[in-house]
């Protein structure tokens, strides 16, 4: 999986969402694998961690302090429960990584894992996004996305 810019994209509310489609993608992929008792499990459990990490790193870095600034307070309060439930989804992760991914208990506590996850990008998606579309401009939506690299490169090397 890649964090590149969905059809040349140079905004950071599209590569997001993009990245949250990828991670129904792995889910689904995920999900079918377990179901069948296949061997890729294990290569794709450490994958999707890799993918929500990144995801992560950018929404840290970047969209949560420019959604602090906005909508007269609402925003720090959607950007401080953002950053809890991300630091749940790193919780989770953590007690995830490293465990058998074939075992029903780790599954489990995966599932239960992407489930947060969706429900957090669906929030995202219809509140957060939205707000942030109303008061921060194109242009600066696209610096932000290239930043992105960036925060990779920092999250990778720290």
């Amino acid at each position: 999986m890649s964090d590149t810019r969905p059809g040349g994209a140079d905004d950071l509310l599209e590569l997001l969402a993009h990245q949250h489609r990828q991670v129904e993608q792995f889910w689904t992929q995920l999900d079918a694998a377990h179901a069948s008792g296949d061997g890729a499990l294990a290569e794709l459990v450490p994958e999707l961690v890799e993918l929500l990490l990144r995801h992560d790193a950018i929404e840290t870095a970047l969209l949560y302090p420019e959604l602090s600034g906005v909508a007269d307070g609402r925003g720090q309060e959607l950007s401080e429960q953002s950053l809890r439930d991300h630091q749940a989804v790193r919780d989770q992760l953590r007690r995830v990584l490293g465990a058998d991914p074939a075992d029903d208990q780790t599954f489990t506590m995966l599932a239960q894992c992407v489930s947060d996850v969706q429900r957090h990008a669906h929030e995202e998606e219809h509140e957060v996004f939205p707000l942030l579309r109303t008061h921060i401009d194109a242009a600066r939506r696209a610096e932000l996305c290239a930043q992105v690299a960036d925060v990779l490169d920092r999250a990778a090397a720290g």
